[in-house]
């Protein structure tokens, strides 16, 4: 018979379902230690009490990995909960460590798009695929998935439609000079593709094209390993950079809340903070 207290439901499904892994029996410490002696009722166990844990673990004096693993304990148990019909299902609004707003984000400014720009790529169209997305912010999905089907003319604009890969929802977003440009030399490229081929970026298997990326940032001088995600990232910095509104960054990152593009404000934030910090004194 399930226990019901979620203590005891704890160390018996760490016991006898999770083979006594030191993760579960970690986090049973860290549960211990944050709820005190009295006893947990599975009444109690909600989703404020559960970020209340997760703020908890986060003032403690741990590595960022055993962090991230306890939070991933507690939401593996309440999901057997869940199962278990012994409360609601709210586990997936408990952010894990190790998200955007835990780690620094790497972004290029435009100065260093100018570098990797002038610096040669072994792949023509990698080259043209990155540097599009530093302008129009799609994810590496976007970009493979992207068809001569997708460039759509809207009065004197171009734009393009894609679908967002976590929502399935279609979007479209307008391209700028920046994004025509890189749009224009990818179609430079298109004399070598199949007849039926109607990808626009002609781009090479994924884990092929992430280090040929890594060694085009190497080879530029980018302080940290260059990766697609980059790309979207630095869209989102530089639109902010210059007067983009949260809420319409938002809107053109397919964020379904503003909260999720508030990381890059405080990126911003950062940078003007640094830059004050540099001017002189005396």
């Amino acid at each position: 018979m399930r226990s019901n207290d979620f203590i005891e439901y704890f160390e018996k499904v760490t016991r006898e379902e999770k083979n006594n892994n030191s993760v579960y029996r970690n986090t049973l410490k860290h549960l211990r230690d944050f709820n005190g002696e009295k006893p947990l009722p599975m009444a109690n166990i909600f989703q404020t009490w559960a970020e209340l844990f997760r703020s908890y673990i986060d003032s403690l004096s741990l590595k960022k990995i055993s962090k991230k693993n306890y939070v991933l304990g507690l939401k593996v148990i309440l999901n057997q909960a869940v199962r278990d019909n012994l409360i609601p299902d709210f586990s997936k609004k408990i952010k894990l460590f190790g998200k955007l707003d835990d780690v620094a984000l790497k972004y290029l400014t435009a100065n260093q798009i100018k570098t990797l720009e002038a610096t040669p790529c072994k792949h023509p169209a990698v080259r043209a695929a990155f540097l599009f997305s530093c302008f129009i912010g799609l994810r590496i999905s976007g970009l493979e998935a992207l068809q001569d089907e997708d460039i759509l003319q809207d009065g004197g604009r171009v734009t393009i439609r894609y679908k967002m890969q976590k929502t399935q929802k279609w979007e479209q977003l307008t391209l700028g000079a920046q994004a025509l440009k890189y749009l224009g030399v990818a179609k430079e490229q298109h004399k070598d593709r199949g007849a039926d081929d109607g990808r626009i970026f002609l781009l090479p298997s994924r884990r092929q094209s992430s280090n040929i990326i890594r060694a085009w940032g190497a080879k530029a001088g980018i302080p940290f390993n260059l990766g697609w995600h980059c790309g979207r990232h630095s869209f989102a910095v530089l639109s902010l950079q210059n007067g983009v509104d949260l809420y319409t960054l938002s809107k053109l990152m397919g964020h379904s809340s503003v909260k999720m593009t508030e990381i890059y404000a405080k990126v911003v934030d950062e940078t003007k903070t640094a830059a004050m910090d540099k001017l002189p004194s005396w």
